[in-house]
């Protein structure tokens, strides 16, 4: 099988591809925030950023305790960073 040569329009750089497959997986996984951890970020804000280490957890239970809306705004910015 023949290796492509494809320009990543993201990065700007050059990008080997083995098969078309790993190209269509490569993009699948570029996703935003999915519909579970949206909903929990409107539901539970600390829940939602469980996966993010325990600072985040704590600066969204705090924010949260304090105001719902801290909290979600927070949630969100954190949940939306790689």
């Amino acid at each position: 099988m023949s290796k492509k040569i494809i320009f990543n329009s993201e990065t700007g750089e050059l990008e080997r591809y083995a098969t078309r497959k790993q190209r269509t997986q490569k993009k699948k996984n570029t996703h935003g925030i999915g519909f579970f951890r949206a909903l929990f970020i409107l539901l539970c804000p600390p829940i939602a950023v469980l996966d993010k280490g325990f600072w985040s957890i704590l600066l969204v239970l705090v924010l949260t305790f304090i105001y719902w809306i801290p909290g979600i705004i927070a949630a969100i910015i954190i949940c939306s960073r790689k």
